[in-house]
């Protein structure tokens, strides 16, 4: 993933995020792995426009980071919502 990212392979890299889900989130066990996944693949989705699923790979970044939170505040621009941007 972290070649895939590198290089912009972002439909290479959301599709091997999405099969591997389930293992990287739940069967992987470490939290701290499915965050940073889940960070690459919001940023591949942001970059294909896919909003659908950068919503839902924002929603597992960590919030008390700075690209965690400056993605929520990229998804809260897009969803026009000014005051969750403020946050």
């Amino acid at each position: 993933m972290k070649c895939m990212d590198a290089m912009g392979e972002w439909g290479d890299l959301v599709s091997l995020c999405n099969s591997s889900w389930d293992h990287i989130h739940t069967v992987g066990g470490d939290p701290a792995v499915a965050r940073k996944a889940a960070t690459m693949a919001a940023r591949a989705t942001w970059s294909m426009g896919d909003w659908a699923h950068f919503e839902q790979f924002v929603g597992f970044t960590e919030e008390n980071v700075v690209e965690g939170a400056y993605l929520r505040a990229v998804l809260a621009l897009r969803k026009e919502d000014l005051e969750q941007c403020t946050r």
